[in-house]
C-alpha cells in the first residue's frame, strides 16, 4: 500500500488509511465504520473517501509508476432509498480509462446486510506530475506540514435574501488545511466545500419554522461540476438556489465563487426524516 501512496498526488491527512484497501482483479475493496450521529458528517465521510478511492482505482488502472494526480471533472453520489445507513460500509470501486487525460471511476457503496446504500461516480482529467506542477505552479507552498490532520470547522455565515436565495460565506480554508491534496500544491478539496455548505443548510433550516428545524437532515443526492481548481486562503460565497420540489425535499443550488472567479456548481437534495 505505501507504493500506492507514493505513487498517488493525494497524501495523509487527506488520503483515507489503505490499511484496510483490498485489491481485487479489476476492483477496489474498502470497509470503514463510521461512527458519527450528525447525519452530515457521515455523509462527509463517505464522500471523501470514495473520491480518493476513485483516483486509487483508477490509479490501479493506468498502471504507471510514475506520481499521477487526479483532478475531478464532474462528480454525482446518490443516496438509495431505504431506512437508517448503518455505521459499517463497505465499498466497491472499478474504474474507465478513456485516455491518457480523461478516466472515470465507479464506487458501489454498501450496508452491514450488504444492501445497496449510495451509487458514486466521478470523471477524472488526469495529470502526470510533470503536467500538475506546470499547470498549478502557483499553488506550490514550499513549508507546508503533510501529516497534521486539521478539523474542517470553518466558520459559516448564512443570509436570508429572499423566499428562495440565501448567501453563504465560507471563511477561508488554510493551506494547512488542504495538506495532502495534493502534496506541496494545495488545492482546497470539493468535499471540503460540501463540508461546509451542509452546515450551512442546517443554519437555515434552523431558521426556519420549528417543524423543519427539527427533523432530520439527510443528503439524498450530490452533483458538483467544478470550473477550476479553488485557492486555499479565500473567503469563498455562494448565492443558494432553493426550492421544495416534494414534500420532504429540497433542493438547493450553490454556485461557489470569490470576488473574482467562479470556482464551480454544487447542486444538493436534502430529504427531511
Amino acid at each position: 500500500m505505501k507504493d500506492i501512496a507514493q505513487r498517488l498526488g493525494e497524501n495523509s491527512p487527506y488520503l483515507f488509511p489503505l490499511n484496510s484497501l483490498v485489491i481485487q482483479d479489476t476492483t477496489l475493496e474498502y470497509t470503514e465504520s463510521i461512527a458519527l450521529s450528525n447525519s452530515f458528517e457521515a455523509f462527509y465521510k463517505v464522500l471523501q473517501i470514495a473520491s480518493s478511492l476513485g483516483s486509487i482505482a483508477l490509479l490501479q488502472k493506468m498502471d504507471v509508476v510514475s506520481k499521477t494526480f487526479f483532478l475531478g471533472e464532474k462528480l454525482r453520489i446518490r443516496k438509495i432509498p431505504q431506512g437508517e445507513i448503518s455505521d459499517e460500509l463497505k465499498y466497491q470501486a472499478e474504474s474507465l480509462l478513456f485516455s491518457e487525460r480523461k478516466g472515470k471511476s465507479l464506487v458501489n457503496i454498501f450496508d452491514q446486510q450488504h444492501q445497496l446504500a449510495y451509487t458514486f461516480e466521478l470523471d477524472y482529467i488526469i495529470f502526470t506530475e510533470d503536467s500538475f506542477q506546470r499547470v498549478f505552479k502557483s499553488f506550490y507552498t514550499a513549508e507546508l506540514a503533510l501529516n497534521n490532520p486539521v478539523e474542517i470547522r470553518n466558520e459559516v455565515t448564512v443570509t436570508p435574501l429572499c423566499s428562495s436565495h440565501f448567501q453563504v460565506i465560507i471563511q477561508a480554508f488554510s493551506a494547512e488545511q488542504c495538506a495532502g491534496h495534493f502534496d506541496h500544491y494545495p488545492i482546497v478539496p470539493a468535499v471540503f466545500i460540501v463540508n461546509r455548505l451542509l452546515s450551512a443548510i442546517e443554519t437555515f433550516f434552523k431558521m426556519q419554522d420549528t417543524s423543519l428545524s427539527t427533523k432530520t437532515l439527510v443528503v439524498d443526492s450530490l452533483e458538483i461540476f467544478p470550473s477550476t481548481a479553488t485557492p486555499p486562503n479565500t473567503d469563498l460565497h455562494a448565492h443558494v438556489y432553493y426550492r421544495q420540489i416534494t414534500k420532504n425535499n429540497y433542493l438547493f443550488v450553490c454556485p461557489i465563487h470569490d470576488s473574482k472567479t467562479e470556482y464551480g456548481n454544487y447542486i444538493i437534495t436534502i430529504k427531511l426524516q
